[in-house]
């Protein structure tokens, strides 16, 4: 695949619960295509997703939300999941202006949402 996201920085924003696909695979394209992919979440350590019936695979958190700001990244990709997971809203930030990324799932309609 031909690195069309070169010098891109995506944040894939889950936590415990998430759908185990909705994450790997766009992280997996995206990667190819050449963006820094960060996974974001709640807490430290590591999250587990949800695949298919039962508990998938741990994925590393690369930064808690209290670490980042949304001006930091050029992309969101918000995986779903099975459980009721918590998250926040939004992403919280003074020293950054609001921005609109388009959210997409393979299950989902699109909406914009602001962060």
């Amino acid at each position: 695949m031909e690195a069309v996201l070169n010098d891109r920085k995506i944040a894939v924003l889950a936590t415990d619960g998430f759908e185990q696909s909705e994450l790997e695979e766009p992280v997996k394209a995206l990667r190819e295509a050449g963006a820094k992919v960060e996974v974001v979440s709640l807490h430290e350590g590591e999250i587990r997703g949800w695949k298919k019936t039962d508990w998938g695979t741990a994925v590393s958190v690369d930064k808690t939300l209290d670490d980042v700001m949304v001006g930091d990244y050029d992309g969101l990709v918000v995986p779903g999941g099975q459980t009721k997971a918590k998250c926040p809203p939004r992403f919280r930030s003074s020293r950054a202006p609001k921005h609109e990324f388009e959210l997409k799932s393979g299950r989902h309609n699109q909406s914009t949402q602001p962060f």
